[in-house]
């Protein structure tokens, strides 16, 4: 099918402006060289074309790198990374091979979380992704069906961070998927077509070709809805980093630490409009956590603006904020650098009951004159646990994102104790959803551990489907990819838990 030229143009010339418009708000002098992600789909083909337009026409002034993540979830992966390099080649951009090493059938969560910390991994600079218009009126519908608030309503945030000096952006959130799909029947490329997404089992799929369908049948000007309800989250996500920039900027000179477990903060909350010291409270629980505050303790901080000095809010998870004469204490619970009990104490040689930390036991089943020598220390935010024994073993993921995804405490995350070899190296830790006793596994190649915990241990919940705010950016939580059916309905009782 031929495309008629005006229309082709139009299309193109908006893909483009839009590209120049996200340039204009985040400029790559200031962000650096600029990656491509492109799976080899409609869309990031389109975003490749458009982007090496203006890489061919100096407008960029950085690098143009296309990456390709082969997720290798099924054969023809390796022919989809061939196919995206040639493109690449065919548009003088270099070319960047990703390969995940990941289970057959792993879920969409695990797929996306193993990408993004693959991003973050590439150094400096920033990441585009080809999302859409279309994909933002599917987040949107998602997240009402579901249950949601403000920072919901707001959809997908056109850029957001993935490490300190490296960042995902979405340049094309403000482009219909049909103009994408224009420009590639114009330049006859074929994409690759991922049979996945037609797969209804998925809630994102079921709403993309059976819902929001039929309700746009069902409208007698269904596009000038759905540009009324684009505007609207655009607008709220415009206030809400309003109210981000004033609170930063309110904390900015006036938050100190005078010991690693205490945050004070020096300045008259009354001075703050009453929506951005709830920004205030998020980011505060944030330094604290690590994580995203629920619903209910962001009430409750709130009220802390014009409470009496004296006034406490106590957080479940081992911290508390007084409100001060002149402003705010926040009192954290001492970390494993600071607290001589947590070790790290080295294991007996033989089966002597080592007592550390709070209430654990450790020791040695069946010592053996040749076992190595061993510590147990407390957690620390940069361990990363071997997910292979050997020379030259792959470290896995962050132990604090394992501890923080199974919901444990952060008084328990702090003191968690981490099996170490003489070198101060991880290598075992005990798994979140056991309660009070744990041990090696025969086949890990380590020596036969006992970690017990009788009493005054703090029972774990188990881990949630659904995180409520357990992400530093909770309005860009993973999509869930469940069954329409499963989607839990909005008046749970987990719906105090989500962000307002």
């Amino acid at each position: 099918m031929t495309t008629p030229p005006l229309t082709f143009e139009t299309d193109r010339r908006a893909i483009e402006e839009a590209l120049r418009s996200f340039l204009d708000r985040h400029p790559p002098e200031v962000l650096g060289p600029i990656r491509l992600a492109v799976s080899g789909g409609n869309d990031s083909i389109a975003l490749l074309l458009a982007t090496s337009t203006l890489a061919a026409g100096g407008q960029l002034g950085v690098p143009v790198t296309v990456v390709h993540v082969d997720h290798r979830q099924h054969d023809r992966s390796a022919a989809a990374a061939d196919r995206v390099a040639s493109l690449a080649a065919q548009h003088g951009l270099s070319f960047q091979l990703v390969r995940l090493d990941l289970p057959r059938s792993s879920s969409e969560e695990r797929l996306r979380a193993a990408r993004l910390e693959a991003f973050a991994r590439l150094g400096p600079g920033q990441v585009w992704t080809a999302h859409h218009a279309d994909d933002q009126l599917e987040t949107l519908w998602f997240r009402a069906r579901r249950g949601t608030g403000r920072r919901g309503l707001a959809g997908i945030p056109e850029r957001r961070a993935l490490a300190p000096d490296r960042w995902l952006g979405r340049p094309l959130l403000a482009v219909r998927r049909t103009q994408l799909t224009t420009l590639l029947d114009a330049a006859r490329v074929e994409p690759i077509e991922d049979p996945t997404n037609s797969d209804l089992r998925f809630a994102r799929n079921h709403i993309r070709h059976v819902e929001l369908p039929r309700w746009r049948a069902s409208q007698c000007d269904p596009t000038q809805r759905e540009r009324r309800v684009l505007e609207l989250a655009r607008r709220i996500a415009a206030r809400l980093a309003a109210r981000e920039v004033q609170a930063r900027a309110w904390l900015t000179g006036s938050i100190h630490r005078p010991s690693p477990t205490r945050l004070d903060v020096r300045a008259d909350p009354a001075s703050l409009p009453a929506p951005a010291w709830v920004e205030v409270g998020r980011l505060l629980f944030q330094t604290a956590q690590d994580a995203g505050p629920t619903r209910a303790w962001l009430e409750r901080f709130a009220a802390l603006r014009d409470a009496a000095p004296g006034t406490r809010l106590d957080a479940a998870a081992g911290f508390t904020v007084l409100r001060a004469p002149t402003g705010l204490e926040l009192r954290a619970d001492p970390g494993p650098e600071h607290d001589p009990i947590l070790g790290p104490s080295r294991l007996p040689a033989d089966d002597t009951v080592l007592a550390w930390g709070d209430g654990f036991e450790i020791r040695r089943r069946d010592p053996a004159p040749r076992d190595p020598p061993l510590w147990i220390r407390a957690a620390r935010r940069s361990d990363r646990l071997p997910t292979a024994r050997g020379p030259g073993h792959r470290p896995g993921p962050l132990l604090r994102d394992r501890l923080r995804a199974a919901r444990v405490p952060l008084l328990d995350r702090a003191s968690w104790p981490v099996l170490t070899d003489a070198d101060d190296r991880p290598l075992w830790t005990p798994a979140p959803a056991n309660r009070d006793r744990w041990s090696t596994d025969p086949g890990s190649g380590l020596p036969a551990i006992e970690l017990r915990r009788p009493s005054g241990g703090v029972d774990l919940p188990p881990p949630a489907y659904w995180s409520p705010c357990g992400r530093p950016n909770p309005s860009d939580r993973t999509q869930d990819e469940r069954p329409p059916e499963a989607a839990p309905s909005a008046r749970s009782a987990n719906q105090s838990a989500w962000i307002i």
